[in-house]
C-alpha cells in the first residue's frame, strides 16, 4: 500500500514526521504528489511555541495538538479517480494544505475546497507564496488604497513583504516599511516607492511624519502581531484626515489603546482576517473569493508584476523538517522564506 509522510506538531516545540497509508481514490478525487511547500513562519511558530495569552483566540481557537502545520503547497497531479478529468494528470497546482508528500483533493473545486493551476512561467517555489498573497489581499481590499496615498507597513516578515508589494500594485506611491531587522528590510524591492525604516535605530513615528511632510500616513498595515505597538501605529496615521489602521496580523497578546485618540483623530480600525474578510461565494457586487484571489496573485506573478523570488532565504529537504523548525525557533529574524522540498 502506498504511503504519505506528513509533518505533525505533537506538542509545544515538538515536531514529528508521521506516515500513513494513502487511501484509494474515490470517484471525483485526484492525487497530488507535492513538490515544495512554504513555512508560514509567523503562524506556524506561534502554533509551535504557543507563546500566547491563555485566554486569547490563539489559545482557545487555533492551537490544538496534534496539529498539521502549513497551508502553502505546490505539487503535480499524478492520478485521477473515476469521474475526475484525466487531462488533469501532469498539471501543477497550488493549494492550501499541510506539509506532506501527498494530498488527495476533490477534482471539482468549490469556494472552500479548491486548488489553482500554476502558470507555466511561474516557478513552483514562487507559487507557494500565493497563499500569503491571498491572505494579504483581504487587507489590501478593505484598505481601499487610493492612487497617491502613503502607506506604512509595520513588520517586514513574509506578510509584511507581501503587503508592501501589493500596496504598490494597488496604487500606493510611497510604502514605508518598518522593522528591527536590516536583513528583512534589505529584502524589499529596490524601488524608490519602498522606504525602509529600522525602528531599532530611529523613531518610526517621527520618520513617517518627516516622509509625509508632517501629515502622517493614509493607511497603516499591522503585521507584527505585537499588540503593544497599536498605539504607536495610530500615531503614524494622518490626524483627522481619514487614516485607516488595518489589522492584518493576529496579535498574540491583549492591546491597550486610547479610544479618545481614535475618536479625535477620526481613525478607522479594520480587522482583515483572511477567512472572515473574503466572501464565501461570488456575487454581482463582489467576486473576490479566496479562490479568485489565488488566481489574481498567480496572474500577477505570470505577468511579472509581483516578484517574490528574493524572499526565499532557506531550503530544506522535507525529511529534514525538524532541523528547519529548530533553526527558526533559534532565531527567526535571520530567515524569510523557508521552503520544504518534497520531490525525489
Amino acid at each position: 500500500m502506498a504511503t504519505k509522510t506528513k509533518v505533525v506538531f505533537t506538542g509545544v516545540k515538538q515536531v514529528e514526521l508521521q506516515q500513513e497509508e494513502l487511501p484509494v481514490l474515490a470517484d471525483g478525487e485526484i492525487l497530488v504528489k507535492n513538490d515544495v511547500s512554504l513555512i508560514s513562519t509567523g503562524t506556524e511558530l506561534t502554533c509551535l511555541e504557543a507563546n500566547v495569552d491563555p485566554d486569547s483566540m490563539w489559545a482557545t481557537k487555533s492551537i490544538k495538538y496534534p496539529m498539521l502545520p502549513g497551508y502553502s503547497m505546490v505539487g503535480t497531479i499524478v492520478a485521477a479517480g473515476k469521474d475526475a478529468p484525466a487531462d488533469l494528470i501532469g498539471k501543477r497546482v497550488m493549494y492550501g494544505k499541510g506539509h506532506a508528500t501527498h494530498h488527495v483533493l476533490p477534482a471539482a473545486c468549490d469556494d472552500v475546497n479548491f486548488y489553482n493551476l500554476v502558470p507555466d512561467s511561474v516557478s513552483s517555489a514562487d507559487a507557494t507564496f500565493a497563499t500569503l498573497g491571498c491572505i494579504v489581499m483581504a487587507s489590501i481590499r478593505v484598505a481601499k488604497i487610493r492612487p497617491g496615498e502613503a502607506c506604512v507597513v509595520y513588520g517586514a516578515g513574509l506578510i509584511g513583504q507581501m503587503v508592501a508589494r501589493l500596496a504598490k500594485v494597488a496604487g500606493a506611491t510611497r510604502v514605508i516599511v518598518t522593522d528591527v531587522s536590516d536583513l528583512r528590510l534589505d529584502l524589499l524591492p529596490q524601488d524608490p516607492c519602498f522606504i525602509p525604516v529600522n525602528s531599532a535605530k530611529e523613531d518610526p513615528v517621527a520618520r513617517v511624519k518627516e516622509l509625509t511632510n508632517g501629515r502622517g500616513a493614509d493607511v497603516l498595515f499591522e503585521t507584527t502581531s505585537i499588540g503593544e505597538l497599536i498605539q504607536q501605529q495610530m500615531n503614524c496615521l494622518a490626524y483627522a484626515q481619514g487614516g485607516r489602521l488595518i489589522i492584518t496580523s493576529s496579535p498574540k497578546h491583549k492591546s491597550m489603546i486610547d479610544l479618545d485618540y481614535v475618536s479625535r483623530a477620526a481613525l478607522t480600525i479594520i480587522g482583515a482576517n483572511n477567512v472572515s474578510t473574503h466572501i464565501a461565494a461570488e456575487s454581482k457586487e463582489n467576486r473576490w473569493t479566496r479562490r479568485n484571489d489565488f488566481d489574481y496573485i498567480l496572474d500577477l506573478m505570470d505577468k511579472k508584476l509581483l516578484d517574490v523570488s528574493k524572499l526565499v532565504t532557506h531550503e530544506f529537504d522535507g525529511m529534514d523538517v525538524v532541523r528547519a523548525y529548530e533553526m527558526l525557533m533559534a532565531d527567526r529574524t535571520q530567515a524569510m522564506g523557508v521552503l520544504l522540498n518534497w520531490g525525489e
